[in-house]
């Protein structure tokens, strides 16, 4: 063994995962056919209900498989980091793919730069034979070194382009299991208030799009306020800026989550979230009006929101005529 390899350190990779037998796989094998190969993959299957665990067992070492108590992505998580041997720990989610030179070129440079965690460039579309442009390009606040404030703004560290040194995450705690979505996120905002932050231009991960994402569930944006609101209470110490930013986004996800709930029809629901959205200082004329039909009989509730819909409908419809030259529907 020559010196560069004897002095390259351990990394274990983390894969949580569930009915993802038709992906999973893939990302054990863009794992494996790294230049720089892991110390070991650790998949901990969340109860699936497929052929999940019969692929990664097919594998056999380094992959392990360890199973999960069936209560999400966090728990997952934790559960391999705690038993990971490695110095780093690197995460993909079991639907996506790393490019041969992830673990390579970031770990590298997070030694070469003394810092301890990195992230890189993305692709994110459904087809890894058509990744499409990479993702950074459409963000506006990314930064590195010191980034809390920027990310704070805006998330632009995809999970599986991100690597940890272990240690750190003794002092930043681990991922929250009370939190269904944004668990990355929240971790992330706690090791940027400790560490600094490396960032690599290239794409170096592909992230897979389709309809099982999280984003996607009709539970997302219930999920996004309570992460809002953990991060409220979890950074109530940060700069008077910042504190002023998280209370305004959570207003405003109270706000968004309030109109997904009258379309849910959940009225009492809704009327929740626009009651918090105004105390944490959304704009009145835009939330007190949707407070107070909320407060309405359901029944008419129901009926004014198709009729707006009806009214929606029909301006649509009427600028398409109006641009293809013909005259509006009586």
């Amino acid at each position: 063994m020559n010196e560069l390899a004897r002095e390259w350190p351990k990394v274990s990779v983390v894969v949580p995962c569930k009915n993802m037998g038709a992906y999973v796989g893939d990302a054990i094998r863009s794992a494996l056919s790294q230049t720089r190969p892991p110390f070991e993959i650790i998949v901990v299957d969340d109860g699936s209900s497929d052929d999940t665990r019969e692929v990664v067992r097919a594998f056999g070492p380094p992959v392990k498989l360890l199973p999960g108590p069936g209560r999400g992505s966090a728990i997952s998580r934790n559960i391999a980091i705690l038993a990971a041997s490695g110095e780093y720990i690197a995460f993909l989610d079991a639907d996506d793919l790393w490019y041969p030179q992830h673990l390579e070129l970031q770990i590298d440079r997070m030694r070469a730069e003394g810092r301890a965690f990195s992230f890189s460039d993305f692709h994110r579309t459904a087809d890894p034979a058509r990744p499409g442009q990479g993702m950074h390009a459409s963000y506006s606040y990314l930064s590195e070194g010191k980034v809390f404030t920027n990310l704070l703004r805006e998330n632009f560290v995809p999970t599986s382009s991100a690597i940890v040194r272990k240690d750190l995450l003794a002092e930043t705690g681990l991922f929250k299991p009370q939190l269904r979505g944004g668990q990355d996120f929240d971790l992330w905002l706690r090791i940027a208030r400790r560490g600094e932050f490396t960032w690599l231009r290239p794409c170096l991960v592909f992230l897979r799009h389709h309809e099982g994402n999280i984003s996607s569930s009709s539970n997302y944006p219930y999920m996004n306020v309570r992460l809002w609101e953990e991060i409220r209470r979890e950074h109530g110490d940060c700069d008077a800026a910042d504190r002023r930013y998280i209370r305004r986004r959570l207003a405003s996800e109270e706000y968004s989550t309030g109109r997904h709930a009258i379309r849910e029809q959940k009225f009492s629901l809704a009327r929740g979230y626009f009651r918090r959205a105004v105390v944490h200082g959304h704009n009145w004329f835009s939330s007190v009006p949707w407070l107070l039909i909320c407060c309405a009989p359901a029944p008419l509730v129901s009926l004014l929101l198709r009729a707006k819909r009806a009214v929606s409908s029909s301006t649509t419809e009427d600028a398409r005529t109006a641009n293809a030259g013909l005259p509006p529907s009586p």
